[in-house]
């Protein structure tokens, strides 16, 4: 018989991996040629293409459902765990409680950027006809890259990992081989995320700069990047 544990937890990793699939849906289409900015968008076209845009969200979910399935596999017997299985993973932890809450944090202020831009929020850049400095833009320049960190992070550090249900599919020869490389793992992959928003950044603050000019750099000078008042 399953577990009430087990049936929570997997019913909370099932919704962050929904909750935080949409932080990749884009709110609106992409821009056309005359509305795009073509001066400098480095990553643009690839955050925006309909493919890489269905790969984040079919594996952000795919992977915390997986999660969620093996967790009631596991508890009511039908899956017998293999030697490199990380059963704590699958059960509630005191770190649990913390990702689940960071993912639905970032979640409500990525989804709060979107309702805030409304139709000139877009994944690639797009010349804005209004600089929005009202509501969650009064105290933070971007919302949308802070929320999606605090989603995608959480779920990176707990679902993909080759010791949770991917080690139903790696032989055990090679995940003898990977053990201890996680960390490597996430030291490359982590200053890849963080040159890439960073690009993202200087180019749409350089973009926002040379089309509302002072205006743009009065607020920029009295808010935050990431977090209010502090970063």
């Amino acid at each position: 018989m399953l577990s009430l544990s087990a049936i929570s937890f997997a019913v909370a990793t099932t919704l962050s991996g929904y909750l935080a699939s949409l932080c990749f849906r884009p709110p609106n289409p992409h821009p056309n040629s005359r509305q795009a900015w073509g001066a400098q968008d480095s990553i643009g076209p690839f955050v925006a293409h309909s493919a890489s845009i269905l790969a984040s969200r079919f594996i952000t979910f795919g992977f915390c459902f997986l999660h969620a399935l093996l967790t009631l596999l596991v508890d009511g017997g039908a899956a017998s765990p293999p030697s490199h299985l990380n059963l704590d993973l699958f059960r509630w932890s005191w770190i649990a409680p913390l990702a689940f809450l960071s993912i639905l944090v970032g979640v409500a202020l990525r989804l709060a950027a979107f309702n805030a831009l409304g139709s000139r929020f877009t994944f690639a850049l797009t010349k804005p006809n209004e600089l929005n400095t009202r509501g969650i833009y009064a105290y933070i320049q971007h919302p949308s890259y802070t929320g999606i960190v605090l989603a995608v992070v959480p779920v990176h550090l707990l679902f993909f990992r080759w010791d949770g249900w991917l080690s139903y599919c790696i032989s055990p020869s090679i995940l003898d081989g990977l053990r201890g490389w996680g960390p490597l793992c996430y030291a490359v992959l982590i200053p890849s995320y963080v040159f890439s928003l960073g690009l993202r950044v200087v180019e749409e603050e350089a973009m926002l700069k040379e089309v509302f000019g002072e205006e743009w750099i009065a607020w920029n000078e009295r808010t935050k990047r990431f977090i209010p008042g502090l970063f």
